[in-house]
This record gives structure tokens, C-alpha cells and sequence, in this order.
């Protein structure tokens, strides 16, 4: 006989216990293994080998340089930087740059940058100063142009980067003879620049009042060229027509 009275699941409130403590049980064993796992996985990257980074040779400064610079060996150092980090445009062998002139002042370390440095006599760009010197170091060097038609210039061959010697003939008119001598005055000059038949020479302060004088006395200058790398001193002393033709007419 029903008595209309509902007394309900008198167990619920027991299961429902029961499922929280499951899933509090469940949610710290799931919490254990994810730290466990996270924990091995961490350990195994450290454990790892590192992962190769692709690097590539970079030319920089070993020092200070100043505008207008041409770069010596010593100036320069390779070193090896992330492929990521390195300029794109960077040089990358330093026999390759050598000799450029820099455009703007470099600071230790810095890389070379195509946009830094020019070619010997390129743009307008010349190097008073011999590579690897600087004022503090070396003679009073001067960039003095001389305009030499190209019949006295090894015909018009030579360029920016080359040396060459200072050949000088003079005509000597006196009451009693008329001669002509020819001497060897200057040697192994570096030539800066060429435009047309004007050479722009590197020389020192003493050798610029030399060749000034010589160009006002009436004479005439010859550019003889050197063999790249040939420092050898001539060793000449010079010849005169008197000399000469006494040799021509000697039986």
C-alpha cells in the first residue's frame, strides 16, 4: 500500500561522494603523469646533442680603421658566425678585400660590407695612407696627380694599383756643349687613381716637392711600370746623349 510519501535515493548522496573522490583521485593521477612526463622530456632535451647551426665565415676588422684607408692582411680577421646572424652581404675571404679603400671608419669587429669599402681608385675613392699605416705611424704621404701623355706612360696601360718608376730626361744647354741625360729619379711609386692620361701618385712630402721641381724645369717624366710585386731598386745611374754617342761612334 502506497502512503503517497517519495523518500527519494536514500544512497545518492553516498555515490555522488564516491564519484568525486574517483575524480579527485583520477585528476592527481593525471596531474602526477603529466609532471613525470614533462619532467623526462626536459631531461631528455637537455640530454640531447645540440642541434647543428649552419655557420658561415665572415671578414671583420681586427682594429680601428679610419676613412679612406687601404686594407692590409693585418687589418683583417675571418670569423664564424650563425648563418642567421651573419650580413648577407658580407665579405667573406680576406684576399678579396685587400687592398680596398674604406669609404667610412671601421670599429673592431665590424664586419666588411661591400657598401663600406671601393676599389683602389673607384668612385673618387684613393688611400693617402699605404695599408695598415696610420697618421700616427707613418710619413707625411701626399696624393699628387701628374698628367703624362700615354706614349710616356707605357701607352696608356697603366691603372689604379700599379707601381711604377719616375724616368726623367732633360736637355742641358750650355756655352760650351749642348747635352741630354736621361736618370731613373723616382722608384716604385703606387699609383692611386688614373683619369684619362692624370695618374694620381702616392707619395711623400719631400718626393711631391722633387717631382714639382722637375716638371717646372722643362723636362720630360715617363711612367715606367713594374711587374706586380717587383721592388728590385733599378741600380742605374743614368745616361746621357754624350755618353751615348761616344758608345755609337767607339770602333
Amino acid at each position: 500500500m502506497s502512503t503517497g510519501i517519495n523518500l527519494g535515493d536514500p544512497y545518492r548522496p553516498q555515490r555522488t561522494r564516491l564519484l568525486s573522490r574517483i575524480l579527485l583521485v583520477v585528476g592527481v593521477l593525471v596531474a602526477v603523469v603529466a609532471g613525470i612526463g614533462t619532467y623526462l622530456w626536459a631531461g631528455a632535451l637537455r640530454n640531447a646533442p645540440p642541434t647543428d647551426v649552419a655557420m658561415v665565415d665572415v671578414v671583420v676588422a681586427s682594429r680601428d680603421i679610419e676613412a679612406r684607408s687601404a686594407l692590409g692582411s693585418g687589418d683583417l680577421k675571418v670569423v664564424r658566425l650563425p648563418r642567421d646572424a651573419a650580413p648577407v652581404n658580407a665579405l667573406r675571404d680576406t684576399n678579396g678585400a685587400v687592398g680596398l679603400i674604406t669609404t667610412v671608419s671601421l670599429t673592431a669587429n665590424e664586419p666588411i660590407l661591400p657598401t663600406k669599402v671601393a676599389q683602389l681608385g673607384t668612385e673618387g675613392i684613393i688611400a693617402v695612407l699605404p695599408p695598415g699605416q696610420t697618421i700616427a705611424n707613418s710619413s707625411a704621404f701626399r696624393a699628387m696627380s701628374v698628367n703624362i701623355p700615354d706614349a710616356n706612360a707605357a701607352g696608356g696601360l697603366i691603372v689604379a694599383g700599379d707601381h711604377v718608376d719616375l724616368l726623367y730626361t732633360l736637355g742641358i744647354v750650355e756655352p760650351t756643349r749642348t747635352d741630354f741625360v736621361g736618370r731613373i729619379v723616382i722608384q716604385d711609386i703606387p699609383v692611386l687613381a688614373k683619369t684619362i692620361t692624370v695618374y694620381t701618385l702616392r707619395v711623400d712630402a719631400t718626393t711631391a716637392e722633387r717631382i714639382a721641381a722637375l716638371q717646372a724645369s722643362g723636362g720630360a717624366l715617363q711612367l715606367l711600370l713594374r711587374a706586380p710585386g717587383d721592388a728590385r731598386p733599378a741600380g742605374t745611374a743614368g745616361a746621357s746623349f754624350t755618353t751615348e754617342a761616344q758608345r755609337i761612334l767607339r770602333p
